[in-house]
């Protein structure tokens, strides 16, 4: 029997919409950082971590025909 995934898959929740880049979503025009971190303003710990990660990859920082995507997940508990 050929052995298989140990868990099954299933989707995370995240904070807020799938697809969002800086500068905004298409449809609110909303900053996909503070959108984030306002989902995010009762758990100090996962804002914290949003933070940590928008400074280390310099999140507003121009990149030519690159974009960056933003998600968060606390499943299971960890950040």
């Amino acid at each position: 029997m050929p052995a298989g995934p140990p868990l099954s898959w299933r989707p995370q929740q995240s904070a807020g919409p799938a697809s969002l880049r800086p500068g905004g979503t298409a449809a609110t025009r909303a900053d996909p950082v503070q959108l984030r971190l306002e989902l995010l303003k009762d758990q100090p710990r996962a804002r914290k971590v949003m933070e940590t990660v928008v400074q280390i990859v310099e999140w507003n920082r121009q990149r030519d025909g690159r974009g960056l995507g933003l998600a968060y997940s606390d499943a299971f508990g960890t950040h």
